[in-house]
């Protein structure tokens, strides 16, 4: 089961030039997965977004303009995190609640992520998502 030890602050490689910067997104040597699904968000300030946790999903969210906060919770203690430049990027493993806040005007986050749409997959409400957790860490045997 994953903890708040496994999210990773990631930086990604960059080219400058005069003309500008150019950012890899090399999944082969930067990530651990390939991505199955590119999204990005435009968000107007003050926005929350997230608030879900992943049972199968791992996620790499990197803001390209504006700032995004991403507040990890493993289900015991939590951890905020400041994505404010596009070489960096935040690995979220499956089984962490992530919630995204836009403090500045038409910040874009971009997610990629190792698997296609499921709605099935994502735990929306935090008592869900406790109890989840709760489940992972105490299965139940049969005697």
């Amino acid at each position: 089961m994953n903890t708040l030890d496994n999210i990773q602050l990631l930086e990604l490689p960059t080219i400058n030039e005069a003309t500008g910067t150019l950012i890899l997104i090399d999944q082969a040597k930067n990530f651990s997965f390939s991505s199955q699904q590119v999204y990005a968000i435009k968000a107007v300030a003050g926005a929350q977004r997230g608030r879900h946790a992943h049972k199968t999903a791992n996620q790499i969210l990197s803001c390209l303009h504006g700032q995004c906060d991403v507040l990890c919770d493993d289900g015991s203690q939590t951890k905020s995190i400041t994505l404010s430049q596009p070489d960096q990027a935040l690995y979220i493993p499956t089984g962490i609640w992530a919630e995204q806040t836009y403090p500045i005007e038409d910040s874009i986050l971009m997610v990629l992520c190792d698997t296609i749409y499921n709605e099935h997959e994502y735990i929306r409400n935090y008592s869900a998502f406790l109890n989840y957790r709760h489940s992972l860490s105490h299965p139940k045997t049969i005697a």
